[in-house]
Parts: C-alpha cells; structure tokens; sequence
C-alpha cells in the first residue's frame, strides 16, 4: 500500500518539461487495440503528453537502469512503429528520455524476454 502511495505521488508532483504542470491521471478506452484496454495512466496537462502507465505491468528490477537510477519498464512497441512489435525499455516514470532495444539471445530485438 505504501508502495503504491509513493508511486501515486511521484507521478502526480513530476511536472512536464514542456509546460511544468503536474500530471493527471486516465484510464485507456476499452476499445484499445494495442492491449492496453483499462491500463491506467498518467499524462501532464495542459499540453497532454504522456507521462507513463500507472501499474507494474513491464517493470522489473533487474531491467536496465534508466537515467534517473531506477529500474525501466519494458514496452512492447504498436504494430505502426518503425520497429513492430519490437520490445524496448524506457523510464519507468517517465521523467527522463532513457530509451534501450532489448537485445534477444539470438541478438536481435527480443520478444519479451
């Protein structure tokens, strides 16, 4: 509980780099159809960014350490991309502009590893 406390807060006093207002939070429509359908999220107002997603889907502690010094979430990029489906970590509270393929055994672009 307290954990989600200091995650709330983080999220919620991190202002934009853009327009430094505190963020707010969303739900995704249900009718999303990149699998996050329901995922809350937290994007800064008024210039409607995204910041980061508000659950602990992706991260992981042994993930590589993004600038800020915390572990990064590992995303599954949209069908649209210039990489597919390619799976790739960023800050997990999207505060820096940490970004990072993930290398698969095979070394190329993973799959969820």
């Amino acid at each position: 509980l307290f954990s989600r406390f200091l995650t709330f807060l983080t999220f919620t006093l991190a202002l934009s780099r853009l327009c430094e207002r505190p963020s707010k939070r969303f739900i995704t429509r249900y009718s999303n159809r990149k699998g996050n359908a329901g995922r809350p999220y937290y994007k800064w107002q008024p210039c409607g960014k995204f910041l980061c997603f508000a659950d602990h889907r992706g991260n992981d502690p042994n993930s590589p350490p993004c600038y800020c010094g915390v572990s990064s979430n590992r995303q599954l990029a949209g069908r649209e991309t210039s990489v597919p489906r390619g799976v790739h970590y960023v800050c997990r509270l999207g505060v820096c502009t940490f970004y990072q393929p993930h290398i698969g055994g095979n070394g190329g672009a993973g799959h969820g590893g």
